[in-house]
């Protein structure tokens, strides 16, 4: 699924896919050039999702800032990012299996609700 993380007041994009049977997320970064969309990293999210490992395909920078060469080695700035998107991984990623976007399938509420729950418990 697409999705957008905001980080130092900019929405930057990826594609996270969670296996009902979750063993784990490998993230995979993408800065100078290089696209969350290559063929290459779809092949080898496919084989992680085989064995039950999530991932999140994820740039490093916007459209606009890749065409800059200067943000495109800046290590200091790509590095800020990646740990932003791991503190996100962390803090947000759970997914309920099957849920449409209303929450009307049998349970699914009762779980969303447990899973709010435990979280402002663990994180407030």
């Amino acid at each position: 699924m697409g999705i957008e993380i905001s980080i130092q007041n900019i929405n930057l994009k990826g594609l996270l896919e969670i296996p009902t049977q979750n063993n784990g997320l490998v993230i995979f970064t993408h800065g100078s050039r290089s696209e969350r969309n290559s063929r290459g990293n779809d092949k080898v999210a496919k084989e992680l999702h085989k064995l039950g490992m999530g991932t999140l395909l994820f740039d490093l920078l916007t459209e606009k800032e890749d065409e800059k060469l200067e943000d495109r080695f800046d290590t200091e700035l790509l590095t800020e990012r990646l740990i932003a998107v791991t503190k996100w991984c962390i803090k947000k990623i759970e997914i309920v299996a099957g849920v449409t976007r209303l929450f009307e399938e049998e349970g699914v509420m009762e779980n969303v609700a447990e899973l709010t729950a435990m979280w402002y418990s663990k994180y407030l």
